[in-house]
């Protein structure tokens, strides 16, 4: 027989080895693709559950702390600073003049206070002369901010000044956020020219002006009367300080409007205090003659007297008064 020489049929031969591992890898790939975004959700999901806690843990600590704020309660029973240590009092006689106690009369040096002083002291206020406003500019770099105090004059050349102030403890010191979360009582505080300048501009070196109202000898005597009833009143209820809604100036401003509605309106001058004599240029209460804020300032200066005045400061109450409104124009 014949071989068949007809060639055989090949077929190709099938690689299921690498068949098989083509398959696992394209498995290892999708289940570690799975698992990286399993872990990625998981991680997603972690760090919202983390963010979600501690605004929660931050929202329940600022609660809790305005809570605390407003429980506070203030008191007249604390261990002060010795510029606060004790409460101004008025007595109403029926000759109408006011009996003042506590009326603070310190002395200040460049170091610091001199000498402690407190004094009882009778006032008619129908003997006014003059009232003036005060206006202390605490730093150049933050003109806005500031302090407000008036004071009045009498016939014999004595003055009386009135201050609101963030009464201190011993171991305070004053600050705007303190103001705001109730670290400080109110104090109206009645004291001697001579004390609340040289405290400012001998002492502390601040910026300070002193600016004639024009009010009447009327409107001074009420303004007197009430600012003596309000302290009275503070006195036997302690209030709280705060920056923005009870401070220096909106509070005089209140007291006015209390006692003579609508005479002040609101400005923004009330909590930004450093604008206030702009403000009572505007409503008329210190007279201006056509002449600018700046040029104001610049004649109502006490500051540029530092040294003159620093060599009066240990001079008498009425003397001292007398040589400021030798320095800045009437």
């Amino acid at each position: 027989m014949e071989k068949d020489h007809t060639p055989s049929k090949s077929y190709p031969r099938v690689n299921h080895t690498h068949d098989h591992r083509h398959h696992y890898e394209e498995g290892l790939a999708e289940r570690t693709l799975s698992g990286t975004f399993s872990i990625s959700s998981c991680y997603d999901f972690s760090m919202k559950r983390i963010f979600i806690i501690l605004v929660t843990l931050l929202l329940l600590a600022l609660i809790a702390f305005c809570v605390y704020v407003a429980l506070k309660k203030p008191s007249n029973d604390r261990t002060w600073d010795p510029s606060f240590s004790k409460l101004n009092t008025i007595d109403f006689n029926s000759d109408g003049s006011l009996l003042i106690h506590n009326v603070r009369n310190f002395t200040y040096s460049e170091a610091g206070v001199e000498t402690h002083e407190w004094n009882d002291t009778v006032v008619h206020p129908e003997d006014i002369e003059s009232v003036s406003f005060f206006l202390d500019l605490f730093a150049p770099a933050t003109p806005q901010v500031g302090h407000t105090f008036v004071s009045f004059r009498f016939k014999d050349g004595s003055t009386l000044a009135f201050s609101i102030e963030a009464r201190r403890e011993a171991t305070e010191k004053y600050s705007f956020i303190g103001g705001f979360i109730r670290d400080f009582e109110l104090q109206y505080l009645w004291g001697t020219e001579r004390d609340l300048i040289s405290q400012r501009v001998v002492y502390k070196n601040e910026q300070l002006y002193r600016f004639p109202l024009t009010v009447t000898s009327a409107q001074a005597a009420g303004l007197l009367t009430e600012f003596a009833k309000e302290t009275n009143t503070l006195a036997a209820t302690p209030r709280w300080y705060n920056t923005l809604t009870a401070n220096c100036t909106n509070l005089l401003a209140k007291i006015i409007n209390k006692y003579h509605p609508g005479t002040l309106p609101y400005d923004i001058s009330w909590n930004l205090t450093g604008l206030s004599d702009g403000y009572l240029e505007h409503q008329g209460f210190i007279e201006t003659n056509g002449a600018t804020q700046a040029a104001l300032r610049t004649k109502y200066d006490l500051t540029v007297h530092r040294s003159e005045i620093s060599e009066q400061a240990t001079s008498t109450p009425i003397e001292f008064s007398n040589y400021i409104r030798s320095l800045v124009a009437k």
